[in-house]
């Protein structure tokens, strides 16, 4: 796992080819082929275990959770649906859970990116050729996009006014790419925010994960003050 300066906070190895793309019922190419799903699930929690607390000093694994964590290795296993939508309020635990998956992808040997939507357009406007840029963005077999919502509604260069978030979106699920979008809009506001076009696709070609508008941070800080 390495950084990719300040563009991608987190980049995992294995860059890909395009004609190297492979659909959802052939996702898994190394450790995770063939392991129940009670394995996936176990390996998750940990994953997710480890992270909080290396960042938050504790981890709270409750019912909760652990169903999160479920639905996690369900999608990963046997949903029709390429794409996973991360829904809840500021500290539920959407990034924290987004780059649980990448760490679990990586150890399966996949391409993926770590972004944000506001990192893919300062990168867009930074670059000479912006739609050059983007092209980097369709070759990872797995691509995370953090604080969807939270970028410029408007995007220009040069005079013209682009949609780099829209035309990763609308690609990425034309070419059944996984891609994995973080937000904390709801249903109503991503209908407000984006066209008709993505809006169904991020309603129908993705799979939700809602996660509610507590603060898991709020959880976590409490539980240490309960083990004072």
């Amino acid at each position: 796992m390495k950084g990719n300066g300040d563009n991608d906070k987190l980049l995992i190895a294995n860059y890909i080819l395009p004609e190297q793309f492979v659909l959802r019922n052939s996702r898994f190419c190394g450790s995770l082929q063939g392991k129940p799903i009670e394995c996936i699930i176990n390996g998750i929690n940990i994953r997710y275990a480890r992270y909080v607390t290396y960042h938050s000093g504790n981890c709270v694994v409750d019912d909760t959770v652990s169903a999160r964590m479920e639905a996690l290795a369900n999608w990963l296993v046997d949903s029709p649906r390429c794409s996973l939508l991360l829904i809840g309020g500021t500290g539920s635990g959407k990034t924290s859970i987004a780059i649980t998956l990448a760490q679990a992808l990586q150890l399966d040997k996949v391409g993926v990116c770590f972004t944000s939507a506001t990192d893919i357009i300062r990168s867009f406007l930074h670059d000479v050729n912006g739609d050059l840029s983007l092209q980097k963005y369709f070759r990872y077999r797995v691509l995370v996009i953090d604080d969807l919502g939270l970028e410029p509604t408007k995007c220009y260069q040069y005079g013209t006014q682009y949609t780099p978030i829209e035309d990763i979106i609308r690609k990425r699920s034309d070419m059944r790419m996984i891609t994995i979008v973080c937000t904390s809009l709801n249903q109503n506001e991503l209908r407000e925010r984006y066209p008709a076009s993505i809006y169904d696709r991020l309603g129908f070609e993705y799979e939700h994960l809602f996660l509610g508008d507590e603060s898991y941070r709020r959880v976590l800080n409490e539980k240490l003050i309960q083990q004072q």
